[in-house]
């Protein structure tokens, strides 16, 4: 008998890397042919909460193989419970809550929970993006562990969340499985340079603090000193956008970059895949990164810092190169020996290889072998 699976978390027509990886992840259950029931949110944050103009995109194709079912509010307690009564009378094997930041910590506390208690042989696995937020407070520690407490397992993509796990959960078995590589609807072979032509660089997602841009761009003006690039920075500003306007400015490097403030649509985002010779990730804390991933899928090589699951995404020296966090020089050489012909070439060419590319279909294999033994364990026969 197929396992019945239930996905509780973000996906269509919700933006972002964990809408698209719950979309990808629910796709590829589905065709396995699996019973699967997708539930999302009517309302992912208040308007108070969510600093970007929009937290759904209009123009996203619907997902194959499942209709998501928006019934949750992330704000409201009648749907938290309605929603864990829906759940618990279809009595799936597997559910599965997709965990990112505590906000939502007591929607799922109240939801995991009367789970438990209606369908006791339901495994729960909390999928987690980020076990805690990347700018955290004790008070986020707090809310994770009551959220996740209920849980049999987690599922994490690096080694670095499953020690974090640990600490704020004890004995909770946690599953450390790769990030699965996006796929990207361009064909990177076909990707042409003349002679002369600058080197394209590329940073793309939300630009916060921690995700390095400024130690970039500090970066930018020594990596000119030897090589002819060109640096386009794509993707919503979640600070104010004239600290990086005038850092370009006082840096003196204007007719090199190109700042695109606003969200990237996915057309928008393949003309730029297809456009650029290599991405950056320059990030002050990290747990993995989907622009990594992205960037792979469309066969390009990443500079990235060495933090958190980037180290476990990136192959150094192999499809990528890994730097110290929060450190312009050391960035700066990495890009000026990957932007070198012979170096770029190279690492183009694995990440173009089978190696660096992890399948979704693999994510779920890991993740069903994960519920057997948590059956197992919470139900010896």
């Amino acid at each position: 008998m197929s396992t019945r699976w239930c996905i509780v978390g973000p996906t269509h027509p919700y933006r972002g890397g964990i809408p698209r990886h719950t979309t990808l992840m629910a796709e590829a259950i589905a065709a396995r042919g699996a019973d699967l029931r997708v539930i999302t949110f009517r309302r992912q944050y208040p308007s108070w909460l969510y600093k970007g103009a929009t937290d759904r995109d209009p123009d996203q194709l619907p997902p194959v193989g499942f209709a998501p079912d928006p019934r949750l509010d992330s704000i409201g307690p009648r749907t938290w419970r309605s929603t864990a009564l829906t759940i618990a009378q279809a009595h799936p094997d597997v559910l599965i809550a997709v965990w990112w930041h505590p906000f939502f910590a007591p929607m799922y506390g109240a939801l995991l929970r009367q789970v438990r208690r209606r369908s006791p042989k339901t495994i729960q696995v909390a999928l987690c993006h980020n076990v805690i937020p990347h700018e955290t407070s004790r008070a986020d520690r707090v809310l994770t562990r009551r959220a996740l407490t209920p849980v049999d397992g987690l599922v994490v993509h690096a080694e670095s969340q499953r020690e974090l796990a640990n600490s704020l959960l004890g004995p909770t078995p946690v599953l450390v499985t790769p990030h699965p590589t996006y796929p990207v609807d361009i064909d990177a072979r076909s990707r042409r340079r003349a002679p002369g032509d600058p080197t394209n660089l590329l940073f793309f997602g939300l630009i916060r603090q921690y995700k390095g841009v400024d130690v970039l761009l500090r970066a930018l003006p020594m990596v000119l000193r030897e090589r002819r690039v060109r640096l386009v920075v794509a993707g919503e500003f979640w600070e104010p956008t004239r600290s990086y306007t005038d850092l370009v400015d006082d840096l003196g490097i204007g007719d090199h970059v190109d700042l695109r403030p606003g969200y990237v649509p996915d057309a928008d985002l393949m003309r730029l895949l297809s456009d650029a010779d290599l991405v950056v990730a320059p990030y002050r804390t990290a747990t993995t990164s989907a622009a990594v991933e992205m960037a792979f899928g469309a066969g390009l090589p990443v500079v990235a810092s060495r933090v958190g699951g980037l180290a476990d995404q990136v192959d150094h020296g192999v499809n990528g190169l890994l730097v110290p966090p929060d450190e312009p020089a050391a960035l700066a050489s990495a890009l000026i020996e990957a932007t070198a012909p012979a170096s770029l070439d190279e690492l183009t060419q694995h990440a173009r290889a089978d190696e660096t590319i992890r399948t979704w279909d693999g994510l779920v294999e890991d993740v069903e072998r994960f519920v057997r033994l948590l059956q197992d364990d919470t139900h010896p026969t």
